[in-house]
């Protein structure tokens, strides 16, 4: 498979099939993490590669409900950073590289959030890690039990700036993060006679009641 279809076919898979991952991918999607891009070279990472099934287990209930579905994968690349100036940026890089090559081999995979999450220490000591290491991220692995289609994107138009930074954008007017789809406001109504009649009966009604009605757009009406 050629790079960009690697990354275009690449989704966040959380249902596994029961085949196992071969020792020779595994070690192949670590050879793809240890050559990812680090600042001054100093390559702070470390990979804790996980297939015992207890294991995953006891990390799956730490993560709830993040990570519940490490349980049900063939395996787990737990992530770790020396506590380095860019600990977060290597080590995301080399979580990137994984799941890039993970897709390329036709495997599932899934990024769970480690920095700064309140399972970290509790993950740090199941695997017997030391305290000068950091957590970047545990990836859930295996062969996805469906192939899910394709998501929607945000356009290249809608994203790129050339030369300087454009201050109004499409997303900025209309994306609003639902899964991708546009949110746009509905257009305003125009005076009604049902408005109307709801007009003329806060305007008889007393003080108190009106303090009182609740109107259906959710708010108090005020005298």
């Amino acid at each position: 498979m050629h790079t960009f279809e690697a990354i275009k076919n690449r989704r966040s898979i959380r249902e596994f099939t029961r085949q196992e991952i071969t020792k020779e991918n595994l070690e192949k999607l670590i050879e793809a993490a240890r050559l990812a891009p680090t600042a001054r070279n100093e390559q702070p990472w470390e990979f804790v590669v996980i297939t015992n099934q207890a294991v995953k287990q006891k990390i799956s209930q730490i993560t709830d409900p993040n990570g519940l579905f490490i349980s049900s994968a063939a395996a787990a690349i737990v992530v770790f950073c020396l506590n380095s100036k860019y600990y977060l940026e290597d080590g995301s890089a080399a979580t990137e590289n994984i799941l890039i090559q993970a897709s390329d081999l036709g495997i599932g995979s899934c990024w769970v959030a480690g920095d700064k999450k309140p399972y970290c220490d509790k993950v740090k000591q199941l695997l017997k890690v030391t305290d000068k290491y950091k957590l970047i991220s545990i990836i859930a692995l295996g062969y996805p039990q469906q192939s899910p289609g394709p998501i929607e994107k945000r356009a290249i138009k809608d994203v790129v700036h050339w030369e300087a930074f454009l201050t109004k954008t499409l997303y900025q007017k209309e994306f609003k993060g639902n899964n991708g789809k546009s949110k746009k406001s509905k257009p305003k109504e125009k005076n009604s006679k049902k408005t109307g009649e709801s007009c003329q009966k806060t305007k008889n009604a007393s003080p108190k009641t009106i303090k009182k009605q609740k109107s259906s757009k959710g708010f108090f009406t005020q005298g």
